[in-house]
């Protein structure tokens, strides 16, 4: 790895994360171009079998809102299902979807990776922290047109209870520039 990937590592995850974070966010650092931006098309996923199941591309719709393009089959199913071209106020709950949103929005907008937690329900009421990482893509390197993010489930356990519950939620985020 090169030192612009950790150092680049570093400024996207103020703490330690999972691996499967820290190491789908190594594959999109390794993306770069000298325009700044991955693209789409960069992001081939023979290279991360390993997180196919935990991922998710969002994609501008004709509202101009993003919508899901390609979703995992593990994220897939703990989110209900059938999320391809749905909105996030199609999928989560009124607050959330709004939050959802307006981050994916201000990741697109602001050239920005995100990194948050929060407590969930699955479908089945299982509790379960997730913690994602959200990039920006670009085909002309300027225009935001999708989002690629990974998401990372752990169960809440008797022995994190004091750790996570309800109301665990965390929020970072890293301008692309700084990561060039």
């Amino acid at each position: 790895m090169t030192a612009r990937v950790e150092a680049g590592l570093e400024k996207i995850f103020p703490e330690a994360a999972p691996p499967l974070l820290a190491d789908f966010a190594r594959y999109w650092l390794c993306k770069f171009h000298e325009r700044g931006l991955p693209r789409w098309r960069d992001m081939d996923p023979v290279d991360f079998p390993w997180a196919l199941s935990r991922i998710f591309i969002l994609s501008r719709v004709e509202s101009g809102r993003f919508a899901y393009h390609l979703v995992g089959e593990d994220l897939d199913r703990m989110l209900g299902g059938h999320l391809k071209g749905k909105t996030a106020d199609q999928v989560f709950e009124p607050g959330y979807a709004e939050y959802t949103e307006r981050r994916w929005e201000r990741a697109a907008a602001e050239r920005l990776v995100c990194y948050n937690g929060s407590f969930h329900l699955t479908v089945d009421n299982v509790p379960r922290i997730a913690r994602r990482v959200l990039f920006p893509l670009s085909e002309d390197g300027e225009l935001v047109d999708r989002l690629i993010g990974v998401v990372h489930f752990d169960r809440r356990g008797p022995d994190r209870k004091e750790q996570f519950g309800p109301s665990y939620s965390f929020l970072y985020w890293t301008e692309v520039s700084e990561l060039i």
